[in-house]
């Protein structure tokens, strides 16, 4: 008598969108790819710190009365009113190039993040591989904060190394004070352009958001000082970082940093919110 023998079915295979990726793939192999741009970037801002800060004692003489001649408003308006080394550091570094650059390279950063991403394609690539959205907004958010502290760290550690001989009389606190204010306005810029990125899929509205966050914040700060308009300044990302004066007063009426972050991490959540309903066709 024949018996028959029943074979165990096989196992589902499991389906591409089912896999589970461990670890943080994506900001991995994003800092590897892009460590030679964020060297370029750091050595620019160090070069910047180099260039100017040690100056400071051959111009210490002049530079009061060089700002006294300006226009009436011009001085306030580019943070020269007072030019002890807080002020100089200020109105060279911290308050001008120093953030210019950390500035371009967030709203660059930022709108390449997730929209330039989906507008060449590697969107959809990562999206069937198993990698969620808001995973993928996650990594992508961690990797733009880490390159930002990373330059706005540079700026902080230049700046305690040439502080002796530059005879800035800095203390460590109020350094550290301007570059965590440095490092937010980099932040909010970075995160609202990268939002707006993921809420929209495109990336010149990405730029566009943050562009009108760093730049328009600049602007904004500046009119509302020559034109007399405070409300203009307390709507500024600028007058949020600096507005306490951190070179001259360290932490001392730093509540308004929390907007620059608070502001970040609302735009995040909002940006995600969108980007989880967003039809991309994956």
């Amino acid at each position: 008598m024949s018996t028959t023998q029943t074979r165990p079915a096989p196992a589902a295979a499991t389906t591409t969108t089912e896999r589970r990726v461990g670890g943080l793939p994506l900001l991995t192999t994003a800092l590897r790819q892009r460590r030679r741009g964020l060297l370029f970037w750091s050595l620019r801002l160090a070069a910047v710190v180099l260039m100017y800060l040690p100056l400071y004692p051959s111009m210490q003489g002049s530079l009061q009365t060089q700002i006294d001649a300006l226009p009436e408003g011009v001085a306030q308006a580019f943070g020269m009113t007072a030019m002890d080394s807080a002020g100089y550091a200020q109105s060279t570094v911290y308050g001008l190039l120093g953030a210019i650059l950390i500035i371009v390279f967030a709203i660059t950063a930022g709108g390449r993040a997730v929209a330039g991403e989906e507008e060449s394609g590697l969107l959809d690539l990562y999206l069937a591989h198993g990698v969620s959205r808001q995973r993928l907004m996650a990594e992508r958010t961690l990797h733009l904060l880490l390159e930002l502290t990373v330059l706005a760290g540079v700026v902080v550690v230049v700046t305690l190394l040439v502080n002796p001989g530059a005879e800035l009389d800095l203390t460590a606190e109020q350094v550290l004070a301007a570059g965590l204010a440095l490092l937010g306005l980099g932040i909010v810029t970075g995160v609202v352009g990268l939002a707006a990125g993921a809420a929209t899929g495109s990336r010149g509205a990405a730029i566009g958001a943050a562009t009108l966050v760093g730049v328009g914040g600049y602007l904004a700060n500046v009119i509302g000082d020559i034109a007399e308009l405070p409300w203009l300044k307390e709507l500024s990302p600028f007058h949020w970082a600096y507005g306490f004066e951190p070179l001259r007063n360290g932490f001392d009426g730093g509540a308004s940093l929390l907007l620059l972050y608070g502001t970040a991490a609302v735009a995040y959540l909002v940006g995600a919110a969108l980007f989880a309903r967003r039809d991309i066709g994956v």
